[in-house]
């Protein structure tokens, strides 16, 4: 009996990091299986060493007894890996743009190295000389083949900016309201390296009042390599802009007075639009104008303006005093209104002649001479003004005036009727009272019957149309009107006579809109259609009226009564329910058929309802609804030839 192979298999995936233990037991699986209740004992072992690498397992003590032979399958193998050991760099390692990088870059590492293992080489950086930030890298740093190095993204080489200070050239200014000198001119140190150059320029402190401004920065940019300061040393300087104020001349006439007309200035050197607002103090006036009343020439000085921005000076104004004319008017000072060409004169041999006139007056002519004409239109109280310039060009100080009295003129009023229908008569027109030499007048269509020469007429009116009644008359201060007063009236024409014709029943006037119906010289009311039923004996008229003017009455139509048969009436003709509500019956019965005609006529006289030649033999029930029909009493006739019956039925919803 031989020994049963069994082979032994090590769980794959069996490892440890450099540096630590090794796990132990290893585990394993094995095949073919052990019989019976026999098992393995021991333990699995591999080849020895430390490095990293891969190591075959052993049999070691296993056993499994006498009756097995045990050997290792050469897979899997049992692995050392590396230790990884992160490398931090030193935080706030930094240097200048332009100087050199310091020597050896310091670190941190975690965790520690085994035994007497120790690092090589040194740490390096991304390549880089411009400012900013540069990371790590692990350059030549090593620890040997059982360490893998990492290097933590944090923190990295910075390069800062290299500070240049930037000196403004002293002496640079400018006059307030001027433009800056640009660019502004500066020195710097210490210089750019290599071939750096700047960009852009300097620029100050904003503001516009004469003083002193610190420059700043601006727009100048040597890079992102530089970081630029600029000296307080020195400053710009804005100085005040010359300012002329000149007192205006000023001139008069001679009016007995201490000039009152205002003394005033002109500006010569304001800037970026300003005026006099931007200026402190109060200006005031001196010299001999200030107390002169007699004509001659005298000095106006002016002063009290200050500035900040300003250098103000002042040059004197004179006053001209002139002698002043007294101008008169000759002309008529009482007059109707109406009147025109009204002649009025003042001195001739002056110029610029100015002539002015109150409300109702119109200068027609001579405006600017020493002669106007006037057309004066309403009565009142008015004037005339004369104004001029003599030889010394002086104005009057005191206007000449004129007074006149404009007469009133009558306005003739009339009230009457301005709308009325063709053909009436004594149709009184009024205008007022107690005035002379009454004038009226009608147009064609009229015709005055009385009170002509009076305040009041009568008129009749034949024509149509458009018409017009006009009056004018004379007043107690001899003032005749300037024209009539005009009153308009409208005659409307009459409609023309309806004529009325008759077919059976119905009866239709000869006038599409505005018809009246009368029956026997009575009004009916609501009947204004064209045709009306006949539904009572006696004489039908009609009369048509149109925007309130009537026709004459119709021709007359005699309507006569039908004769009634002999049939007991009661016994007929039968409506029930009574009173409805719109919905009822007509009971009908003949002991011979005949042929009827049923209709249901409204108070009015207006046919509302109708149903004809419906054949009637025996006892007939004839269902109406008129549920549309508003409450009221109607008429239900039924009506031939022969027969004419009527009930009274009322509706009531």
């Amino acid at each position: 009996i031989t020994s049963k192979a069994i082979v032994i298999t090590a769980d794959a995936g069996q490892t440890k990091v450099f540096g630590n233990s090794d796990p132990t037991p290893y585990t394993y699986t094995f095949a073919p299986a052990l019989v019976g209740a026999d098992v393995i004992n021991g333990l699995m072992g591999r080849v020895s060493g430390e490095n990293i690498g891969t190591y075959a397992y052993t049999i070691g003590t296993l056993t499994a007894g006498i009756n097995y032979s045990l050997s290792v399958a050469l897979t899997p193998e049992f692995s050392i890996t590396t230790q990884v050991i992160v490398v931090t760099a030193d935080a706030s390692q930094t240097k200048v743009f332009g100087d050199s990088d310091p020597g050896l870059y310091t670190y941190t590492f975690a965790p520690a190295l085994g035994g007497t293992d120790v690092f090589t080489g040194s740490l390096s950086r991304v390549s880089g000389e411009n400012v900013g930030n540069y990371a790590y890298t692990i350059g030549t740093l090593t620890a040997g083949s059982n360490y893998s190095l990492s290097l933590a993204v944090a923190p990295e080489f910075s390069i800062t900016p290299k500070a240049i200070v930037v000196t403004a050239t002293a002496g640079q200014t400018k006059v307030y309201g001027e433009a800056d000198p640009v660019p502004f001119i500066y020195a710097v140190a210490p210089s750019l390296l290599g071939n750096d150059a700047f960009t852009g320029i300097i620029s100050r402190v904003s503001g516009e009042n004469t003083g002193s401004y610190g420059y700043a920065i601006g727009t100048l940019n040597a890079g992102p390599n530089y970081s630029l300061s600029i000296s307080a040393a020195t400053e710009f300087s804005i100085t005040q802009k010359a300012l002329i104020v000149q007192a205006e001349d000023k001139g008069k006439c001679f009016d007995g007075a201490i000039y009152s007309g205002g003394y005033t200035v002109t500006y010569s050197g304001f800037v970026n639009g300003e005026g006099s607002d931007v200026l402190g103090g109060l200006l005031a006036y001196s010299g001999t104008a200030i107390a002169a009343i007699q004509a001659g020439t005298y000095s106006i000085i002016a002063s009290g303006l200050t500035s900040l921005n300003y250098l103000i000076s002042y040059a004197n104004g004179n006053l001209a005093i002139g002698v002043a004319p007294v101008p008169t008017i000759a002309g008529a000072n009482s007059l109707c209104a109406g009147t025109a060409g009204v002649q009025y004169t003042t001195e001739a041999g002056s110029s610029n002649y100015i002539w002015t006139i109150s409300y109702g007056g119109t200068i027609t002519t001579g405006l600017n001479t020493n002669q106007i004409t006037v057309d004066w239109g309403i009565a009142g109280t008015r004037s005339i003004t004369v104004n001029y310039v003599n030889e010394t060009g002086c104005y009057s100080y005191i206007p000449a005036i004129h007074a006149i009295e404009v007469l009133s003129v009558p306005v003739p009023i009339i009230t009457g009727v301005n709308s009325i229908c063709q053909g009436s008569s004594g149709v009184d027109y009024f205008t007022q009272l107690n005035y002379d030499d009454y004038v009226w007048t009608v147009s064609p269509g009229g015709t005055i019957t009385s009170g002509a020469g009076t305040y009041a007429i009568t008129v009749i009116w034949s024509g149509s149309g458009d018409q017009m009644v006009s009056a004018e008359y004379t007043n107690d201060l001899g003032c005749a009107p300037i024209s009539a007063t005009l009153f308009d009236v409208f005659v409307t024409s009459l409609p023309a006579t309806p004529v009325i014709t008759q077919h059976g029943d119905t009866l239709t006037s000869s006038s599409i809109n505005g018809n009246q119906w009368y029956l026997n010289g009575v009004i009916i009311p609501g009947a204004t259609d064209q045709q009306h039923i006949a539904v009572y004996t006696g004489n039908y008229t009609v009369v048509v009226t149109l925007a309130d003017c009537s026709s004459g009455v119709s021709n007359s139509i005699l309507v006569l009564p039908v004769s009634v048969s002999d049939v007991e009436v009661s016994q007929a003709m039968e409506v029930y329910p009574n009173p409805n509500q719109g919905k009822f019956n007509i009971k009908i019965t003949s002991a011979e058929a005949v042929d009827m005609n049923i209709e249901i006529i409204n108070i009015a006289g207006v046919l509302v309802w109708k149903q004809e030649n419906v054949t009637i033999h025996g006892t007939q029930i004839l269902p109406v609804n008129m549920g549309i029909v508003p409450d009221g009493v109607y008429m239900v006739t039924l009506r031939n030839l022969k027969t004419n019956m009527m009930r009274k039925v009322i509706i009531r919803k």
